[in-house]
């Protein structure tokens, strides 16, 4: 009898997924459905509120089109401020990571850019993967945003300040 492949699981970390209208979740789901159905296991996690409507809540858990999506308390906090957007990624980050440390196993990994700080969680991800699971997860980064150079077109924060230097360094890990 023929032996049946194993199911892969990937992981997929974008703060934002449906129902929130935003254009990187819808996108999101659009790939991690394909990827379902071409029988894989797909888990994402995403932020638990709507990220222009803070108040606006979501189920914390359900199945979309064959995906596992698992919402994350405390990472949106709307656009009030740079700051509190900054909290709510941290937030989101740091649950992503050790949630995604917790799974039995992960395959590879997909990320965006929203948040722009999710390449830590899927660094830190992979590099533990050799503890957790025998192994580097391969991580796959799909640019949505133009993080930080958007930032400085708007002139929103200076090419040689700290935030630039931040977004480079973290893009640069996650493109090693």
């Amino acid at each position: 009898m023929p032996q049946t492949p194993r199911q892969r699981t990937v992981l997929i970390i974008s703060q934002v997924y449906p129902p929130d209208p935003a254009a990187v979740g819808q996108h999101m789901h659009d790939a991690a459905a394909e990827i379902a159905s071409r029988a894989h296991r797909v888990v994402v996690f995403t932020a638990d509120r709507g990220y222009d409507d803070p108040s606006v809540r979501y189920p914390s858990r359900e199945t979309r089109e064959g995906v596992d999506v698992r919402r994350l308390p405390f990472s949106s906090t709307g656009k009030a401020s740079i700051i509190v957007r900054l909290i709510g990624q941290g937030v989101f980050v740091l649950q992503a990571l050790f949630r995604g440390l917790l799974l039995r196993r992960v395959d590879a990994i997909v990320v965006s850019t929203s948040p722009p700080m999710a390449s830590i969680a899927s660094t830190w991800i992979r590099r533990l993967g050799v503890v957790r699971w025998g192994r580097k997860v391969p991580v796959v980064f799909w640019a949505m945003d133009l993080n930080p150079d958007q930032m400085i077109a708007l002139g929103m924060i200076g090419e040689r300040s700290v935030p630039a230097r931040v977004f480079d360094t973290l893009n640069r890990s996650l493109l090693r």
